[in-house]
C-alpha cells in the first residue's frame, strides 16, 4: 500500500512538473517556518515553489520536517507533499546526501536538489509570516 501511495505521489508531481515549463518571474519563492513539527521532528518548513502552466501561475508546496534549523543535510529531513505523503525522492534518483537546507532569519536556502521536475526547488525562499491564502496565487493545498 505504501509503495502505491509513493508511486502515485511521484506521478502527481511528475504531471505538475510536465505542465510547468515556464518559470514565474513575478511570484517569489516563499517559505513558512513553524516552531512545531511532526513525525517525531522538532520543526516544519513549508516551501512554496512558483510554477506556470497553461492554466496560469500557482505554488507547489513541499513540506520538510527537521530537528535543526541551521544547515541540514537532505538525508536528515522528512520530505512530504502537502497531503503528508512521502516524496519518494531517492526512488526517483535523488541522492539526499548532496542536498543541503539552511534556515536563516529571513530566508530558507535549498542547494543541490537534482530531482527531475523539482529543479526549481533550489534557491532562496523568503520566509513569510502571512498565510498563503493572502498571496493572491493558488497553491496545491488550495485545490490546484
Amino acid at each position: 500500500m505504501k509503495k502505491i501511495v509513493i508511486v502515485m505521489s511521484i506521478c502527481i508531481f511528475s504531471l505538475i512538473a510536465c505542465g510547468s515549463s515556464k518559470k514565474d518571474d513575478t511570484a517569489p519563492k516563499r517559505a513558512i517556518v513553524h516552531n512545531t513539527g511532526g513525525y517525531g521532528m522538532q520543526y516544519k518548513v513549508d516551501l512554496f515553489m512558483p510554477v506556470h502552466d497553461r492554466y496560469g501561475y500557482y505554488y507547489v508546496q513541499i513540506d520538510m520536517y527537521m530537528d535543526d534549523l541551521n544547515k541540514v543535510n537532505g538525508s536528515e529531513i522528512l520530505w512530504k507533499n502537502y497531503l503528508g505523503d512521502d516524496l519518494a525522492l531517492e526512488e526517483g534518483g535523488e541522492n539526499l546526501e548532496n542536498v543541503s537546507v539552511t534556515v536563516g532569519t529571513d530566508t530558507v536556502q535549498v542547494k543541490g536538489f537534482r530531482q527531475e521536475g523539482y529543479n526549481d526547488a533550489n534557491g532562496k525562499y523568503k520566509i513569510e509570516t502571512t498565510s498563503p491564502d493572502s498571496w493572491g496565487i493558488p497553491y496545491d493545498g488550495d485545490g490546484k
